[in-house]
Parts: structure tokens; sequence; C-alpha cells
């Protein structure tokens, strides 16, 4: 997935019996985990360890719709179809036993893995890659074992070998470590490393008011219900309300739980609104009451939340008139931009397929 957003506990199956035999040159595991129920797996192997692996962001990115169902099938649009592309043309066998683990280690939190997935740890062997090392390749899958295919920023790229820390990169799955930065491959940034003002690794966050560096994000919310939030971020489940100004005219924020529907509510990161709906305030305060998020054909959602111009989880807003236009469309449905396709591709009024080429699926770490 691309950072990201690129930018996912639950394992809702256990190992397939040793053994299997494949077809020849390219081909499917006749044993383990079809690829079609990948991506059912995979959403929900990781879209609990979101908020582990990516803090209050990822509690902010899945506060508007259903994370599982979104996973889903923006994999079954984009990446299944690549995958069962590159596996028709024989340049990728696919083991579904390994799959299994790869989903076993997505459950168990493995924040790198589901940052680069299916290309690192116990998900690589997923994939094997039939090309041999120099030959053009659209996907790191089709590389050989510990190999990367190298964009250079162009496609296609050339399958090579992965790149050291200090060598220059294009995304984080060029880099033996996992991380690029400012394009440059660099050492991963963990627990005890100093921060400052460089960002860490997935699964971490920058403990600059006290420690200096990098910590576990479980370790850094700390904040209880109804604790002072302005400064630190509150426990999982809660939610930073401004709640008011104190009498010097400063923010009031303190760490409440979620709401019901329509309940009253105040400006908050995340939302403290049910899945589907937003703290409608005046604009002028933090006050308001939770609304359903608008529909195609409504005006964007725009008020004193961060989270201007949002739509409901089947729309898009359109920036030029601000209003919700239809989202996560398939291919062949009408469009009139990229943004409202699940491959990110509208062609001559349609969703189409990407190329293939995976060049963008990969982001950077800064």
């Amino acid at each position: 997935m691309v950072c990201a957003m690129k930018r996912f506990v639950v394992l809702v199956a256990a190992f397939a019996a040793i053994g299997a035999t494949t077809s020849g040159c390219g081909g499917t595991e006749d044993l383990g985990l079809p690829l079609q129920e990948v991506p059912a797996m995979v959403a929900a192997a990781t879209c609990d360890n979101l908020p582990l692996c990516y803090g209050d962001l990822g509690d902010l990115g899945t506060s508007d719709y259903d994370c599982n169902a979104r996973v889903q099938e923006t994999l079954e649009e984009t990446s299944i179809k690549r995958w069962q592309a590159m596996i028709d043309a024989g340049s990728v066998r696919y083991d579904g036993v390994a799959m299994e683990a790869c989903i076993a280690e997505l459950a168990a939190g493995d924040c790198r893995a589901i940052e680069d997935f299916p290309y690192r740890g116990a998900c690589e062997p997923a994939f094997e890659g039939l090309l041999a090392a120099g030959d053009p390749c659209n996907d790191t899958a089709e590389c050989p074992s510990g190999g990367v295919c190298q964009f250079d920023g162009a496609c296609p790229g050339t399958c090579g070998d992965v790149r050291a820390v200090g060598e220059p990169c294009g995304s984080n799955i060029e880099c033996g470590s996992g991380i690029c930065g400012a394009g440059t491959c660099r050492a991963f940034r963990g627990a005890g490393t100093s921060c400052g003002d460089d960002t860490c690794d997935v699964g971490f966050a920058c403990d600059d008011a006290t420690s200096g560096s990098c910590v576990p994000w479980s370790e850094a919310r700390t904040v209880a219900l109804g604790g002072n939030c302005l400064d630190d971020l509150c426990e999982a489940g809660l939610s930073c309300a401004v709640t008011g100004l104190d009498m010097e005219g400063e923010l009031i924020a303190e760490c409440v739980q979620p709401v019901t529907s329509g309940a009253a509510c105040n400006f908050s990161l995340p939302d403290v609104c049910p899945i589907g709906e937003y703290c409608q305030t005046d604009g002028l305060t933090p006050d308001g009451t939770c609304a359903p998020l608008p529909s195609a054909g409504q005006p964007c959602a725009t008020d004193v939340d961060v989270f201007a111009a949002r739509c409901a989880a089947d729309a898009i807003c359109d920036p030029g008139d601000e209003m919700c236009v239809p989202a996560r469309l398939r291919e062949g449905a009408s469009c009139t931009g990229n943004a409202q396709c699940l491959s990110d591709l509208c062609a001559s009024g349609t969703c189409a397929a990407q190329s293939g080429c995976a060049l963008d699926e990969f982001g950077t770490d800064e």
C-alpha cells in the first residue's frame, strides 16, 4: 500500500497443510490462500493495526469510512489485477501458503510489512519473481528474491540489487532498510533512536518533549480521559477535543470518548462522531452536532474542522465547485477526474486500469 498512502488484528485463517504443487513457469499454487481471497484477508489483518503503526494518523485516516471495506476494494481493483496479469504473463509465481504466513505477519502488527506489503519479511516469498537480474520489469515481485525493480523515475524499470544506506532512491521499496528519505536510502529509525527534527519510522513517534528519541506509538499515547492533550497524545480510543478558551485566550483541549450519532460534539482529532458523520459546527466555534457526511451532489462539509472538504465514503470533494462527486469507482464507470477512480486513472471520461507499472505505488518516508 502506497505511502503512503499508500499509503491497515484479525487473523482469520490458520496455516495450510505443508506441501504444494505449481504450474510450470508461472501460475498459481494449488494449496494455500487463493489470490482472489487476499484482499479480504489483508484488510482484516491490517486495519486494527493502523493506530499501532501510524498513531493518531491511523485513527484519522479511517474516521470517515469502514477500513476493511476500503482496503479490500482498493486491492481488488488495483494490486490483484496487476498481480494476476504478471502471473498470466509468466513473470511471477504466486505461493498461497507463503501468503498465509504473510497474513500472519501483518496481523501480528509488523508495521514495516504493512507499509511495504507484499515486499518485506514473510510477505516477500508469496510472489516469486521469474525474471533475471538486468531484465526490464514493472514490479519488484517480478525480480529475483532479494532484488528490486529499480525505476529511476521511468517505466519499465530494471531488476537489480536493493540499495544500501546512503545510495539514491525513489521509493522505500528500493532500499534494503525499507526507508527512502529525501531521495536517499537511510537507516531504520526506531525505538531509542534520536529523532530531533527528523521523522521516526512507521510504528514510532518522536518523543521530542522528554527523551528526544523515537518511541512506539503505544508509549507516546499517554493522556487519559479528561487530561490535557494540547501537547501530548490521548490514549488509544480517545479523541483530543477543543472545548473552549481559557482566561488568556488559549485553547482548552481534553481527551474525550467517542459520542453517538446526532450527539453534541466538539471539534476533535480524531473526530468523536461515528463513522460516516462529522462534527458539524457553525465555523466560528468548536461546538457542534454529529451530522451525516454529505453525499454526491451535496456541498462538501467545510467548517472549522481541519478535514475541510469532506464527503461521505462513496464521494469526494471537487475543489472546483466544492461539491461532492461520486468516488471509489471501479473500472468502466464514468468519471471526470482521476481521484474518483479506485485505479486513480480517469481516461476519456471512464475509470481505466493502470498500465501495470508499480512506479508510483510506494512513496517515501519524508
